[in-house]
């Protein structure tokens, strides 16, 4: 692959310290990019986290949060597969919503409140409005994973947002 010198003189590109894994210089990019996003979010160890979406990223954001201390950390995802992957992070509640109503749910389990902190990672448009759907008064989120072009203008309600806030 060619690199334009451009990239090489502004810092783009890194280069790999000897005796790094690999496997560690790659994941150095995505784990900063969630360590910022969680930081702006300013989780707290009385916090009740909601992930949207158990890929790689919302993995990633699992462990964030628990280093972070928050209370609660729940996942939720429509893949079984990618709810078992997550397993190893330790959430405190796994939700797979293509069994549930995800915004019912977290209010049950916040009995009302709606989630402090909640995160999508993922590219599906439904759960912005699910996330703001969960959300407590005065909750923050984190529109952390990108929408597809044909369908980046998800339907929010935003009276939710305005009264919430």
């Amino acid at each position: 692959m060619a690199i334009p010198k451009e990239a090489l003189t502004l810092g783009n590109i890194q280069l790999i310290p000897k005796g790094l894994d690999e496997s560690y210089a790659t994941i150095a990019e995505p784990a900063a990019s969630c360590i910022s996003a969680q930081e702006k979010l300013d989780i707290e160890l009385s916090d009740t986290v909601l992930i949207i979406g158990a890929g790689p990223i919302g993995c990633i954001h699992i462990a964030l949060a628990k280093a972070r201390g928050a209370k609660k950390v729940i996942i939720a995802d429509v893949n079984e597969e990618r709810l078992n992957m997550c397993r190893i992070f330790k959430p405190d509640i796994i939700l797979n919503v293509k069994k549930l109503d995800l915004v019912v749910e977290i209010k049950k389990i916040t009995r009302g409140l709606g989630a402090d902190k909640i995160i999508t990672a993922n590219p599906a448009a439904i759960t912005q409005v699910q996330a703001v759907e969960s959300s407590k008064r005065g909750g923050k989120i984190a529109f952390f994973g990108g929408l597809k072009y044909n369908d980046s203008k998800p339907n929010i309600d935003t009276n939710i947002i305005h009264y919430n806030s």
